[in-house]
């Protein structure tokens, strides 16, 4: 068998076959105008607009491995004069509130609500591991005080805090803080329908950063009878509002 060479390069053909691989010119002027847009743009993790086409991170990326390849091979990247600053760009939406909108005594009536199932009730109890039967077993059940299943009640808390952030804190919250006073009044069924309320507590700026601030929200949740079925005190920090540029 046998290597007889005729797959090997010859070392001053490596040169050339990097070349060939290399980015044109015009491939370089388009990547070093999509980087000078997001370089360019106070809102990193926005999206903006290049010939009319959107173009968003993975864009950005791609464009700089351009670079970096395009360089090595000794081609010039060089973005065109007029484009920078003056493309347009389009920031993320977000619904929720800055810290200076979030003050104590503020209630928030949410907008989403959800008619729970029981393939949510097993779904959840699956993927996180809890074999409890009070969740999965209707023949046990029928034997309990309840007389049929509960929901766990993680997807009851995880659901609870998920109907609450559009109003709250969507896109304006750097980090949850925690959780306390977590309760569960009344059990939660396999065909209630929930609905979420939400109280300010809390709000004051942080010592340490000087552009964000923590809130304390209270978290209710409510059935189609109005029972309370579970509350929790949660602590988030927030975003204060930008300061305009001069």
């Amino acid at each position: 068998m046998g290597f007889d060479g005729k797959l090997s390069l010859h070392p001053t053909q490596i040169v050339q076959l990097g070349k060939l691989f290399s980015p044109t010119p015009e491939q370089m002027r388009e990547a070093a105008n999509i980087v000078r847009i997001f370089d360019d743009q106070d809102n990193k993790a926005g999206a903006a607009v290049y010939k009319g086409q959107m173009i968003d991170l993975p864009h950005y990326t791609r464009a700089k491995k351009i670079i970096a390849r395009g360089e090595a091979a000794g081609i010039e990247a060089a973005a065109d004069e007029k484009v920078g600053k003056a493309e347009e760009v389009f920031p993320r939406v977000h619904h929720g509130k800055y810290l200076e909108d979030l003050t104590p005594g503020l209630r928030v009536r949410h907008a989403l609500t959800r008619t729970v199932t029981e393939a949510d009730n097993v779904l959840f109890t699956c993927l996180s591991l809890n074999p409890a039967p009070i969740h999965l077993d209707h023949e046990l059940c029928k034997n309990t005080e309840f007389g049929k299943p509960l929901f766990n009640s993680m997807f009851t808390l995880a659901l609870l805090v998920g109907m609450s952030v559009l109003e709250t804190t969507h896109g304006t919250t750097i980090a949850n803080l925690g959780f306390s006073g977590v309760k569960f009044p009344y059990p939660v069924y396999p065909g209630d329908t929930l609905r979420a309320e939400t109280l300010i507590v809390d709000a004051r700026e942080s010592a340490s950063r000087p552009t964000q601030g923590i809130v304390t929200l209270e978290h209710s949740m409510f059935n189609q009878e109005g029972k309370l079925v579970c509350v929790c005190t949660r602590q988030a920090l927030m975003k204060k509002k930008p300061v305009a540029k001069m």
